[in-house]
Order: structure tokens, then C-alpha cells, then sequence
């Protein structure tokens, strides 16, 4: 069996540029701040040369001048990337986090189950699919329970039964109780 291959790399279009223009923004300010500290220390060091009792050695080049804020702005740009993926990861990994606890309520079979995410987070979209989502299947349950009605008493007993066994109706803290 081949493996799938994905055929469209912009999926949600909107998202994945606005990442793209973070990174980018991040590279920038690292880049913009680096060049910046790399001329201001190149321009005193070079200040210094030409005072007899600062002067560098004859051999001293470039590469010797910029050493110290190239790695400052590497470090820097490290600490600044690793602090913004944190944040911006949580606004990612938090509604999937809550996406994965109220399926697995839907799954247990609590169909008033509703997601809310903040907003600061990403994913609004999928949110409102998925109550969409569930709310569709509360209506199809109680067009279910309302179509028992019509059945024979003994009959209507034990699919209550199967619905009560496969359904809640409310929190999950409660036993599972359906008025039928």
C-alpha cells in the first residue's frame, strides 16, 4: 500500500499565512536587531582603534570585531523564538485539547455536549462545526425519542432501554436518565 501523499499544502489559508507572518515578522526583528548590533559594536570597536592604548592588532578583521553580537543576537533570536512558539503553540494546543474532551463526551454519548473556545485562540471555525455537529445529532435523537411514542408499549420499553444504554442526556456526572 502507497503512502498518502498530500496533494494541497495550504489547507486552511487564512491560518497558515497568518503563521507564515509570524515567522517571518520573527526573522526580521531577529535579523533587523542583529545587523543593528553588529554595526553599533563594529562602529565603537572601530572608535577604539584609534586611540594608541585601545588599538587592536594588526591581524584583528572582521570576523574578530563581530563575534560577540552575531552570538548575542543568536541567543537572543533563540530565547525570542522559543518564548513566542510557547505562546502561540498554546493558542493552538489548547482548543485541541478541548476538542479531544468533548469528543470523547459525544463519544460517551452526551449530546449536550457544546465546545467554546477563546477568543484568542485558534480554530473558531472548527468550533462551530463541531456544535453544529452536535447539535444535529441531538435533534435526530429526539426525533428518535419522539417517533417512540407511536410504538407498543412493551416494544417502546426496551428501545428506551437501548437508548439509555447508548445515550445520556445531560452532565456525565449523573447516571444516564431519559424521559421518554
Amino acid at each position: 500500500m502507497q503512502p498518502q501523499r498530500r496533494r494541497q499544502y495550504l489547507i486552511n489559508k487564512r491560518f497558515q499565512y497568518k503563521v507564515i507572518l509570524y515567522l517571518s515578522l520573527m526573522v526580521a526583528v531577529i535579523a533587523v536587531a542583529g545587523h543593528f548590533m553588529a554595526f553599533s559594536y563594529a562602529k565603537l570597536v572601530l572608535a577604539a582603534q584609534t586611540t594608541p592604548t585601545a588599538a587592536l592588532p594588526a591581524s584583528a578583521g572582521a570576523s574578530d570585531i563581530l563575534w560577540l553580537p552575531i552570538l548575542i543576537t543568536v541567543l537572543l533570536g533563540i530565547i525570542f523564538v522559543l518564548i513566542f512558539g510557547m505562546l502561540y503553540s498554546h493558542r493552538i494546543a489548547g482548543p485541541l485539547f478541548n476538542l479531544k474532551r468533548v469528543m470523547e463526551r459525544v463519544g460517551q454519548g452526551d449530546l449536550t455536549t457544546v465546545m467554546h473556545i477563546r477568543s484568542s485562540d485558534e480554530f473558531h471555525d472548527v468550533e462551530a462545526s463541531f456544535n453544529t455537529m452536535v447539535s444535529g445529532l441531538h435533534q435526530r435523537m429526539e426525533k428518535v425519542r419522539a417517533g417512540l411514542a407511536d410504538l407498543p408499549p412493551q416494544e417502546k420499553r426496551r428501545m428506551e432501554h437501548l437508548l439509555v444504554d447508548h445515550f445520556s442526556v445531560g452532565s456525565q456526572s449523573s447516571a444516564p436518565t431519559a424521559s421518554f
